[in-house]
């Protein structure tokens, strides 16, 4: 019951977030000054584990299987739900049982949340600038990782997207995805102050829209 209630919450909020984070993203993407040492660093480590991935793709499949079910894992946990069971196969996939089962969230969390991205990101206020480079190396990487991998894995018979409703999936994971990585890219474009300043002003935009 409180799945479906959260479902509904969610599609009802779905076109002011699309709009506010979107808003944002366009903002910072055409009316900030790119910082160039930055977005180089990126870019190359987006373009090697690209072609990183295009040789070895077959033989990153059981990685791609583990992230996947650890991001039901994390995003589990964070809802206090706890584990049953963890498996990942190199030849079978991989699931993962929680008690008290699985809301959409849970359920959908590997097609939107880039969860390697989001584990290495707290080092971009820690580390000393002149490691910078290296991190956004590292951080572009891993952006394409989820993007490949992602984009691998979505597809309609799929049956996270079939728990979680195949309607309902198409209308939230490219809002989803627009809020997580375009907080990610505006962190790489603008500098680490954009990351909160983009969740800050997409909520803001999507519920400042004229006559609310």
């Amino acid at each position: 019951m409180l799945n479906v209630v959260g479902k509904i919450i969610a599609i009802l909020l779905l076109p002011f977030l699309a709009y506010g984070f979107g808003a944002a993203l366009y903002k910072i993407l055409t009316k900030q000054t790119w910082q160039i040492s930055r977005v180089l660093p990126f870019l190359t480590g987006f373009g090697l584990f690209a072609l990183f991935w295009l040789i070895f793709r077959r033989f990153l499949q059981v990685f791609c299987t583990f992230e996947h079910e650890l991001t039901h894992l994390i995003v589990g946990l964070l809802f206090l739900k706890k584990p049953k069971s963890f498996k990942v196969t190199f030849t079978r996939g991989g699931y993962v049982e929680m008690y008290g089962g699985q809301n959409f969230l849970v359920t959908l969390a590997p097609y939107f949340l880039p969860t390697v991205c989001y584990l290495i990101l707290p080092l971009a206020w820690f580390l000393p600038a002149e490691s910078m480079p290296v991190f956004l190396t590292v951080l572009g990487a891993s952006v394409a990782f989820h993007l490949l991998s992602g984009w691998q894995e979505f597809h309609f018979g799929q049956s996270d997207l079939h728990e979680a409703g195949l309607v309902f999936s198409i209308l939230f994971l490219p809002v989803a995805n627009l809020i997580f990585f375009g907080a990610i890219f505006a962190l790489v474009v603008g500098g680490n102050d954009k990351f909160f300043a983009f969740w800050k002003q997409g909520f803001v935009n999507g519920f400042s829209l004229p006559g609310l």
